[in-house]
């Protein structure tokens, strides 16, 4: 994956759910997410990234 589109707004999929960006951190490799369904934050690792940057899951609604 190509860590240099993680970007404020993305869309990802990641292990511990769906959700949009809110804030990466470079230096402790992890990304600040909203959930998509109920806007709860959460923070993943890099490596718990399931898919591009942007790509949508069937599952996932469109914004």
């Amino acid at each position: 994956m190509d860590y240099s589109k993680l970007h404020q707004g993305a869309l990802c999929a990641t292990r511990q759910g769906n959700g949009w960006i809110v804030s990466v951190d470079w230096k402790r490799h992890k990304i600040k997410l909203q959930d998509q369904k109920d806007r709860h934050e959460f923070e993943a690792d890099f490596s718990a990234l399931l898919d591009e940057p942007q790509v949508h899951n069937p599952e996932d609604g469109y914004y």
